[in-house]
C-alpha cells in the first residue's frame, strides 16, 4: 500500500498548518489579555499599516517577478533583479512616507500615541524586504515533478 510512502509528508503538512493555529491561540490568550485596550489598538493599527504596505509591494513587484522568473524560457536573473529593485524602491518610498506622515496618520486614525509607533513601520518593512524577495525567488524555482503514471 502506498499510504506509508506519503505519511511523513502528510505529517509535515499537518504540522505546517497547526503552527499558525497555535500561534493564533497564544496571541489571543497572551497578547490580547495582557495589553490594555488602547495599546492593543495601537498595536493592531501599526500591524495593519505594515501589512497593507507589504501586500501592496508584493502585488506591485514580487508577484509579477514570480510569474516571469518561474517560466523556463525567461531570463530569470534579469527579471529577479528588476523585481527586486522595483520592490526595494516601493518599500523605501513607503517607509519614507510613513515616517514623514506619522503625525497626520495618527490624527487620521484618531490615535495620538500612534505617531511614535509608526516610526517602527519603516524598520519592519526593510527587515521584511529580504524575507519577501527570498521567498519569491525560492517559489520561482519550485517545480512539481510529473507523475510516473502520466
Amino acid at each position: 500500500m502506498e499510504l506509508g510512502k506519503y505519511l511523513g509528508k502528510g505529517l509535515w503538512g499537518l504540522a505546517d498548518k497547526i503552527l499558525p493555529v497555535i500561534y493564533g491561540l497564544g496571541y489571543v490568550l497572551l497578547v490580547i489579555r495582557v495589553l490594555p485596550e488602547e495599546e492593543f489598538g495601537y498595536f493592531v493599527l501599526v500591524q495593519e499599516v505594515f501589512l497593507v504596505i507589504s501586500g501592496l509591494s508584493t502585488a506591485f513587484a514580487l508577484q509579477p517577478m514570480l510569474k516571469f522568473a518561474a517560466e523556463k524560457d525567461s531570463n530569470a536573473g534579469e527579471i529577479a533583479r528588476a523585481g527586486m529593485v522595483l520592490n526595494l524602491l516601493f518599500t523605501v518610498g513607503a517607509a519614507i512616507l510613513v515616517a514623514a506622515f506619522s503625525m497626520p496618520l495618527a490624527a487620521l486614525f484618531q490615535a495620538p500615541g500612534l505617531s511614535i509607533l509608526l516610526l517602527f513601520v519603516p524598520v519592519m518593512l526593510l527587515a521584511s524586504f529580504i524575507r519577501n524577495v527570498a521567498l519569491v525567488l525560492l517559489q520561482a524555482q519550485f517545480r512539481i515533478p510529473r507523475s510516473v503514471h502520466d
